[in-house]
C-alpha cells in the first residue's frame, strides 16, 4: 500500500519572488554616477586651488625678483652718482682745491632714483693705514688702540709683515710662514706678496673675525703711503699716529699741459651706497681712483 506524501501546505502559503522594476536599477546607477561626479568635481577643485596657489607663488616670486632688480639698478646708479660727485669736486677751481674733502664723518649724499632712496658716503683711502706700506709699529699701535694687549698686537703685526714679504722664513716677533699656518690647521698659506683686499687680513694667523671687523674701517690697500694723511684720517687713526707727526703734503703734480692737477688726483676713494625701498635694502661699494686725466678720469679698483 502506498503512503501518500505529507501535505506541506497550499501553494498560496509559499512566498512568491517579486520582480525588481527597471526603474530601481536606474536610480541606483544614477546615485553611483552622481557620487562619481562629486568626487571628480572635488578633485578638480583641489587641483584648481593648487594651480592657483602655484600661480600666486610664481607671481610673488616674479614681483620679488623685479623689486630686487630695481634695488640693484638703483644701487649701481648710486655708485655712478657718487663718482660724479667725486669728479665734480676734483674739477672745482678756487679755494676748495687746497682743501681735503671727504673727511670721516662727512654727511652722506642723499638722492632718489626711480623711487628708491639712496644714501651715498665717500671716504678718502689716504687717511687710512695701508696694510702693504705701513710699518709694523703703526699696525701694532692700531690693534693696541682697539684693546689688544701689546704683546699680541706686536705678534699680529709681525704675522702681517710675514704675509706680505716674499720669503718663507719668519723674521719678526710673532712672524708666521706656511709651516706655522699648517701646524695651526690653516688651509690658506701666506700670500708672500701684497694684500689684495683688506678682507684678506682675516686669513692672517692670529686674526679673529671680531678684531678684523673692528680694524677694517681704519685699513686700506689703496693708500700708497707709509703714513696716513692727517687731513682725512679718522679720530682713531690720528690717535694711533700720535700728536707728533705732520700731515701728508697735498698732491699737486703737473698735468700734460703743465697745469697743476687737483689734490684729488692719484688718490683712491671708497664709495658706499645704501639703496632702500620699503623694507628692502641693497648695498654697493667701490674703490675709485681719480687720475686727473680728463680723457680717463677715474679707475674702479674694487667693486662689490
Amino acid at each position: 500500500m502506498t503512503v501518500p506524501a505529507a501535505d506541506t501546505g497550499s501553494d498560496h502559503d509559499r512566498p512568491t519572488p517579486r520582480p525588481v522594476a527597471h526603474g530601481q536599477f536606474a536610480r541606483g546607477e544614477r546615485g553611483l554616477a552622481l557620487l562619481a561626479v562629486l568626487w571628480v568635481v572635488a578633485l578638480l577643485s583641489v587641483m584648481a586651488l593648487d594651480v592657483l596657489a602655484a600661480a600666486r607663488r610664481e607671481s610673488a616670486t616674479a614681483e620679488d625678483l623685479a623689486a630686487r632688480a630695481r634695488l640693484d639698478a638703483a644701487a649701481d646708479a648710486g655708485l655712478t652718482l657718487g663718482i660724479h660727485a667725486l669728479l665734480q669736486v676734483a674739477a672745482e677751481p678756487g679755494p676748495r682745491r687746497g682743501e681735503a674733502p671727504f673727511r670721516p664723518g662727512s654727511p652722506p649724499i642723499e638722492e632718489r632714483f626711480a623711487g628708491v632712496r639712496l644714501s651715498i658716503t665717500i671716504e678718502d683711502e689716504s687717511g687710512k693705514i695701508d696694510l702693504n706700506q705701513s710699518e709694523s709699529r703703526l699696525i701694532a699701535a692700531l690693534f693696541e688702540a682697539l684693546g689688544v694687549p701689546r704683546p699680541r698686537a706686536e705678534e699680529l703685526a709681525g704675522a702681517i709683515q710675514d704675509w706680505r714679504d716674499q720669503n718663507d722664513v719668519p723674521e719678526r716677533i710673532g712672524g708666521a710662514e706656511w709651516p706655522q699656518y699648517r701646524a695651526a690647521g690653516r688651509a690658506i698659506p701666506p700670500r708672500n706678496g701684497n694684500f689684495m683686499t683688506v678682507e684678506e687680513l682675516v686669513h692672517v694667523l692670529g686674526m679673529t673675525p671680531e678684531l678684523h671687523a673692528l680694524a677694517a674701517p681704519s685699513l686700506t690697500v689703496h693708500g700708497q703711503s707709509q703714513a696716513p694723511d692727517r687731513e682725512t684720517a679718522s679720530a682713531l687713526v690720528l690717535r694711533v699716529m700720535g700728536a707728533g707727526g705732520r700731515a701728508a703734503p697735498a698732491t699737486r703734480r703737473a698735468g700734460a699741459g703743465g697745469a697743476a692737477l687737483s689734490p684729488l688726483a692719484g688718490r683712491a676713494y671708497r664709495i658706499e651706497v645704501e639703496a632702500t625701498a620699503a623694507e628692502a635694502r641693497r648695498r654697493r661699494s667701490a674703490i675709485v681712483r681719480v687720475t686727473g686725466d680728463a680723457r680717463d678720469p677715474y679707475w674702479i679698483q674694487e667693486y662689490r
